[in-house]
């Protein structure tokens, strides 16, 4: 039946499109959407599942102003850059809207948004720990105990997959409501080289779309200030 076919479009949609590629001093290449970045390492976020990267191993990072969407392909302008995080400040709220009109949150009025098909990067300005908002159209025909179903689902993969693995542990796993939408947000950290990482995920599908909404860094106060703004995300 078709609500089956889209409920398993639905929790493959869940996931980061890439917009970045590190290349390791060893050669070897990753591909994804950088949410962190000091002196010691980068986090880079590979369809919901982050990747920790030591500094000292990367030998370069191209960052593209347009991203390859899952179809069709899209050409991407580059530009190549060591790592390097300025110092951070602090800054007042201002209002962002996506260009298509979709939605619109408050963003610290220093951060800037970056916009790919179908992803939004909200970046400060020292480019390390951003906000990744995804989304993609699925299905109408999807009923609400099949949307939280597969919401909840997705998060259990990450909890079995990622945190259990990287001696993490759910800080809180719940429901919640995006501007009167149904969602499900997990905060929770893992570690990564001695050092303890916060992240955030929420899911939520409204209007033909999933969205997934995204933040990591090695800082818990910034990823609980972080939650602040994700809750005035504003459908238009």
């Amino acid at each position: 039946m078709r609500p089956y076919a889209d409920y398993a479009q639905l929790l493959k949609t869940l996931c980061i499109v890439c917009a970045e590629t590190i290349k390791l001093k060893s050669g070897e290449v990753y591909e994804g959407v950088i949410t962190d970045r000091n002196e010691k390492y980068v986090t880079l976020q590979t369809g919901g599942a982050p990747i920790y990267l030591s500094a000292d191993q990367i030998d370069e990072i191209t960052e593209s102003s347009s991203v390859k969407a899952e179809s069709p392909q899209i050409s991407a302008e580059k530009t190549t850059e060591k790592v390097n995080v300025p110092s951070k400040e602090a800054s007042l709220p201002k209002e962002y809207s996506q260009k298509d009109g979709l939605f619109k949150l408050n963003i610290p009025d220093d951060w800037q948004g970056k916009e790919m098909p179908g992803t939004v990067i909200i970046v400060p300005p020292w480019g390390g720990g951003g906000i990744v908002i995804k989304f993609q159209s699925v299905s109408a025909s999807l009923t609400q105990d099949q949307i939280k179903t597969g919401l909840a689902s997705s998060l259990e993969d990450v909890v079995k997959n990622k945190i259990e693995t990287s001696g993490g542990s759910v800080i809180e796993n719940k429901e919640i409501t995006i501007d009167n939408v149904y969602g499900r947000s997990l905060f929770y950290n893992v570690s990564f080289n001695d050092e303890r990482m916060y992240f955030i995920r929420i899911l939520f599908v409204n209007k033909g779309y999933s969205f997934s909404i995204d933040y990591g860094g090695p800082s818990k106060e910034d990823a609980e200030n972080v939650v602040r703004f994700i809750e005035t995300f504003k459908f238009l």
